[in-house]
């Protein structure tokens, strides 16, 4: 799962929670994505990605 489909696929779970949770699931979210980073190295993909256009 590239970073993109994941950051798609937690917006559309925060679509479905409702009005009253949405700050909370946006927050989960950010941390998700925060995780993915630091575990899978997103940035440095990132970076290379665009260090080679």
């Amino acid at each position: 799962m590239t970073k993109k489909e994941l950051i798609e696929f937690l917006n559309e779970l925060v679509e479905l929670i409702s009005e009253e949770n949405k700050t909370k699931a946006v927050l989960v979210k950010e941390r998700i994505i925060s995780g993915f980073e630091k575990t899978y190295g997103y940035e440095k993909e990132e970076i290379t990605e665009i260090s080679r256009l």
